[in-house]
């Protein structure tokens, strides 16, 4: 589980934007408070302006040493107990741990010098469990771990501890996981019971998570529009709809090719036809191949159905079934034949 999550975490932050040099400054700042929590900041750490520092250190609600230990034991009490959980039988204990300090790690871990402090103590303090060169990109790359980041490497812990897949995990970019955990972590009854520090943290959290909801929210209708428009093109091309789109491509094919234009009835035919076929393309519908023959590259045989000898490069074929696809996304595969030599 450990170099699952250590993975996971390594491509994020990889992925994520190159900082500023403000944020230089939160690591070394987050290197001196774990080295000596109870001094005082502008002494230990005077190469950051002072104004700035207790900036902050206040807005990481890190101003008193009681605060910047508590914060370095829990992150501490976070690694060793993610080892037990790793093991192949999990350790209950652990496993109650996590259950029961959820709504702590999220609140306290909600800014960017929380969070590098949580990462580097980790680190720390999991050097022997993470494989080499993932330790060591991590190391490089802690400027890049904010508290989004965060957030989403909690939120793969929590799933993983759930029973899901690592490969399935798309933590807080998605619309439904971020509506589960506003719904886990605000509770009314717990909220009356937290004094007003805590109460600050909580909110805070939770009016950055409602701010990118809206855009999430956009993102899961469209997907979830995309996913039904899909599910209702594979069965209007499906055998028991009789291949409708299918039929379709062999109609259009025989009366767009025959040259007795001059009949108005076919003329009209072929009108409907092209008239049908825009407001296919209109709706991002189009054929995988939309000509009778094709030459078919063996990199196209995994997404295509094919009847006859080994492809060692290429081969014309006969278009039995186009195939279908919808804004890119093929539904329904093509059919393919191999050529007659006078076909080809």
């Amino acid at each position: 589980m450990i170099n699952d999550l250590m993975s996971t975490l390594r491509q994020n932050l990889q992925e994520s934007h190159k900082k500023s040099e403000s944020d230089q400054d939160l690591v070394l700042i987050a290197k001196r408070i774990i080295d000596s929590p109870e001094s005082y900041p502008p002494d230990l750490i005077p190469e950051v302006d002072a104004h700035r520092l207790w900036s902050v250190l206040k807005w990481g609600k890190l101003t008193k040493p009681k605060y910047r230990n508590f914060w370095i034991v829990l992150s501490t009490e976070f690694a060793l107990n993610l080892k037990k959980v790793s093991l192949e039988i999990h350790d209950q204990e652990a496993v109650y741990w996590f259950k029961k300090t959820k709504r702590k790690l999220y609140t306290l871990g909600g800014n960017d010098l929380a969070a590098k402090i949580f990462l580097l103590v980790v680190l720390d303090n999991l050097v022997e469990e993470i494989e080499d060169v993932t330790f060591q990109s991590l190391n490089l790359q802690v400027v890049n771990f904010d508290r989004s980041l965060y957030r989403r490497f909690l939120s793969m812990l929590y799933s993983l501890l759930r029973g899901s897949s690592i490969d399935s995990i798309k933590s807080f970019n998605n619309f439904q996981d971020k509506l589960d955990f506003l719904t886990n972590m605000f509770s009314l009854e717990d909220f009356n019971k937290m004094d007003e520090e805590e109460r600050i943290k909580l909110l805070e959290l939770v009016e950055s998570e409602l701010n990118g909801l809206n855009d999430d929210y956009e993102k899961f209708i469209i997907q979830l529009r995309k996913e039904t428009i899909i599910d209702l093109l594979r069965k209007l091309n499906s055998n028991e709809q009789g291949k409708l789109l299918d039929h379709f491509f062999d109609i259009f094919k025989v009366y767009w090719e025959r040259s007795e234009i001059g009949v108005e009835e076919i003329q009209d035919f072929k009108t409907f036809i092209q008239n049908f076929q825009g407001f296919l393309q209109q709706q991002n519908i189009s054929p995988v191949f939309s000509t009778p023959l094709h030459k078919l590259l063996k990199e196209e045989l995994s997404f295509t159905e094919y009847f006859g000898s080994e492809i060692e490069t290429e081969k014309m074929v006969k278009v039995r079934s186009p195939g279908w696809k919808f804004q890119g996304e093929i539904f329904s595969k093509p059919k393919v034949v191999e050529a007659d030599e006078n076909e080809k």
